[in-house]
Parts: C-alpha cells; sequence; structure tokens
C-alpha cells in the first residue's frame, strides 16, 4: 500500500471532484487545515442551502458561523432559517429571526423562534403566532395524547 501525504490525498480528492457532501464531511470531521480547504472548495463548488443547514447543524461553531452568513445571502427558505434560529450563535440567530418573521412564517417557525431566539424576538414572534390562531402540530398532538 502506498503511503500517501495528506496533501497528496487532496490533490487526487480534487482531481476526483468531490461532491458537496463529501466536502460537508470533511468540514466536520477533519483536522482544521483540512476543514479550511474543504470550505473554500465547497463556496467554488456554489453550496446548496441544504449544505449549509448541514453545517450550521452539525459543525464546529467557526463553521456554523460561515454557513449561517452563507445562508442568509442565499434566499433562505423558512426551513433555512430554523436551523440558524436552533443552531446558530445569537448574532445570526437575531437575523434569522428577523427575517423569518418578514417572509411569512407558518406557525411552526413562529414556535420555533419562541423556542430558540431571544425574548425580543419571542415576544414579536408569540404576538404573530397569536394573530394567526395558532394550532398544535401533528407531533405535539401525538406527544400529548401519548402522556
Amino acid at each position: 500500500m502506498v503511503d500517501y501525504t495528506k496533501e497528496q490525498l487532496w490533490e487526487q480528492l480534487l482531481k476526483q471532484k468531490p461532491s458537496n457532501e463529501d466536502l460537508r464531511h470533511i468540514v466536520e470531521y477533519a483536522e482544521q487545515v483540512w476543514k479550511d480547504k474543504a470550505w473554500e472548495q465547497l463556496l467554488k463548488q456554489k453550496p446548496s442551502n441544504e449544505d449549509l443547514r448541514y453545517i450550521v447543524e452539525y459543525a464546529e461553531q467557526v463553521w456554523k458561523d460561515k454557513a449561517s452568513e452563507q445562508l442568509l445571502k442565499q434566499k433562505p427558505s423558512n426551513e433555512d432559517l430554523r436551523r440558524i434560529v436552533e443552531y446558530a450563535e445569537q448574532v445570526w440567530k437575531d437575523k434569522a429571526s428577523e427575517q423569518l418573521l418578514k417572509q411569512k412564517p407558518s406557525n411552526e417557525d413562529l414556535r420555533h423562534i419562541v423556542e430558540y431566539a431571544e425574548q425580543v424576538w419571542k415576544d414579536k414572534a408569540w404576538e404573530q403566532l397569536l394573530k394567526q390562531k395558532p394550532t398544535l402540530s401533528k407531533g405535539e398532538i401525538i406527544e400529548r395524547l401519548v402522556r
């Protein structure tokens, strides 16, 4: 078996055109130098919102921050914004909460803000939720039925 350096392995990986999923995996698990390289490559390959949501949820904080910032630039869906509200640092939670409140949030979206955001956003979400006639989600109904 040939003993490759990590630099050689990286060059081989680039020649094989790694998928965004391959690069997400490196961002999550590899040593810092390879995380940096994988992130740069991921940005070159135009990460999907799903790629960025994955990083926001599972990677180290520095990568969550980078992914949150990028995700907010890419026309995030309500699901994307909920992920930031739940897993990112406060600065990104605030931006995501504000944007989520502006783009026709569902009751589920609003409940997410109430659960994970700062009080100022919780108050705004709760106010909007009351106007929208809150309903329990299917999961909440089942949870209450089995208690």
